[in-house]
C-alpha cells in the first residue's frame, strides 16, 4: 500500500516534484486469459533506510500459477480454422492461378489448412494459450512450394501445391500437436484416412483436366519459398470471407530458454539490486 512517488520520503522525488504531493504512478497489470495467474502479494521497496536509487520506489509482486481447470472443449465450427498462411509478398504468384481456377479464391487467402473445423471465434484467446504450450518446442520450418499434385473426387479434381518443408514432416508434426490439443476438432475434421498438407490452387472438372493443368503450370511455375514461423486462427466474417484473427508462433520455449540463459543463476532480491546501484 501507499504511493510509489513520494517527495516527503524520497529526496530524489522531492527534487523532481512540482507539487510535493505523493502519487501511485507504478502498477503491475496481470493478464491471464485462462484465469490461472493470480497475484498473491505486492510490496514497495527502496523505502526509508534503503539506498535511494530512483525518484520512484520499487514495486515487487508475487504471482501464483494455479493448476489448469478441467474444461470441456467447445463445439467445433466450420466458420473457423487453423491455417498456415504464406507471407503476402508470395500471394501474387499463387493467386495468378487461384483467381482463375479456384472458386474459393475470393473467400480465402492462400493457405494450408491444418485443422478445420475449429473452436468458435469467441474461444480463440483460450485456444491460443493451449496451442502456445503445444507448439512450445516445435521450431519454425522452411517451406517450398514447387510441385503440383491433385486429389480426384467423384465429380471434379482439386489441384494443389505441395508444401515441402525443411525439416521434412514439419506440418505433419504441427497437425499432430493440434490433434492432441483439440481432439474434438480433429475428430470432426474427418481426416481419418491420413492428413496431407496442401495449398489448393484449382478446382477442375476431372482428373484429365487436372493432369493437363499440372503439366502446363509446371513448365512456367517458379518455386516459392518462405519461413513458417506461426499459424493463424481464421474466422468467417459477415461477408463470407475468412480473415486472420489471431496467430500463434512456433517454438515459444526456445525463446524462453535463450532468455533464461542470459539471466544470472539466481536473480537477486529487489533490495540487493538497489544496493548494487548505491
Amino acid at each position: 500500500d501507499g504511493p510509489t512517488f513520494d517527495p516527503r520520503a524520497n529526496p530524489l522525488a522531492a527534487r523532481e516534484s512540482r507539487t510535493g504531493l505523493p502519487a501511485r504512478f507504478d502498477r503491475v497489470l496481470v493478464r491471464s486469459p485462462l484465469g490461472r495467474l493470480r497475484m498473491v502479494a505486492a510490496r514497495r521497496f527502496g523505502l526509508a533506510g534503503d539506498p535511494v536509487a530512483s525518484d520512484h520506489f520499487g514495486l515487487a509482486v508475487r504471482l501464483e500459477l494455479l493448476a489448469p481447470a478441467t474444461r470441456q472443449e467447445p463445439e467445433p465450427t466450420w466458420d473457423t480454422a487453423v491455417v498456415l498462411v504464406p507471407p503476402p509478398p508470395t500471394w501474387p504468384a499463387i493467386d495468378a492461378i487461384r483467381t482463375a481456377h479456384d472458386p474459393a479464391a475470393d473467400r480465402w487467402m492462400p493457405h494450408v489448412t491444418l485443422l478445420r473445423p475449429f473452436v468458435p471465434e469467441r474461444n480463440f484467446e483460450a485456444a491460443a494459450c493451449d496451442l502456445e504450450r503445444a507448439f512450445a518446442d516445435l521450431p519454425p520450418a522452411g517451406v517450398r512450394l514447387e510441385r503440383f499434385d491433385r486429389f480426384e473426387h467423384a465429380s471434379n479434381a482439386t489441384v494443389w501445391l505441395d508444401p515441402e518443408t525443411t525439416p521434412p514432416g514439419a506440418l505433419l508434426a504441427g497437425r499432430r500437436r493440434l490433434e492432441g490439443a483439440f481432439p474434438g476438432c480433429a475428430r470432426a475434421s474427418g481426416s481419418h484416412d491420413g492428413f496431407t498438407p496442401h495449398l489448393t490452387v484449382a478446382a477442375l472438372p476431372g482428373a484429365t483436366a487436372a493432369d493437363r493443368a499440372i503439366e502446363d503450370w509446371s513448365t512456367s511455375w517458379s518455386p516459392v519459398e518462405f519461413r513458417a514461423t506461426r499459424v493463424a486462427f481464421v474466422a468467417r466474417g459477415a461477408d463470407g470471407r475468412f480473415a486472420i484473427r489471431r496467430t500463434v508462433r512456433f517454438g515459444n520455449r526456445v525463446r524462453t530458454h535463450r532468455l533464461a540463459e542470459a539471466l544470472p543463476p539466481a536473480a537477486p532480491s529487489p533490495e540487493a539490486a538497489v544496493a548494487r546501484l548505491a
